[in-house]
């Protein structure tokens, strides 16, 4: 595993520190534009990934093809200044991004087909985590519900959770 440099106070506002020491089930943020919101997701999930083998990442939006220019493209960038950029494969037409040593994935879907996400699964750890960007885009609470409800399953590791 690589070490990365983690200076949590510098890497994020201090308003986001929570989404790397809680382990809520649900953690809601709200703020304006550019307050870091994104980005501190962005650098939570490349952590959990690098750090924490059962995690899998789904990313949400709206419409499914919004992701590839905002979602996956700052977890390009954050990879890149976390130096760990090369640990993953990024493949931007699906989008997908797989964590080379272990298969872990981050998978970006639309809640406008959330029947589709419930048929999601993973070959290595849990789908346990979701960053759902811009939920105020969400037509319904039905379609986060069908959306949480997906992630289900016995994490092996005694300290995860979803």
């Amino acid at each position: 595993m690589p070490v990365i440099n983690w200076n949590l106070p510098k890497m994020v506002s201090k308003a986001y520190a929570p989404l790397f020491t809680s382990n809520k089930r649900y953690i809601v943020y709200k703020g304006s534009r550019g307050s870091g919101k994104s980005e501190s997701a962005a650098r939570k999930a490349i952590l959990d990934i690098v750090t924490k083998p059962y995690v899998n990442w789904l990313i949400l939006r709206r419409y499914a093809n919004t992701n590839r220019q905002s979602t996956f493209t700052l977890l390009q960038k954050v990879a890149t200044q976390l130096g760990v950029s090369g640990l993953f494969q990024f493949n931007s037409s699906l989008p997908e991004i797989t964590y080379k040593p272990t298969g872990q994935k981050i998978l970006f879907r639309g809640a406008d087909k959330p029947l589709s996400i419930t048929s999601i699964s993973v070959e290595t750890g849990n789908l346990c985590r979701l960053w759902v960007e811009e939920s105020y885009q969400l037509e319904s609470e039905e379609a986060f519900d069908v959306v949480d409800e997906s992630m289900r399953g016995v994490i092996d590791d005694p300290n995860g959770f979803y």
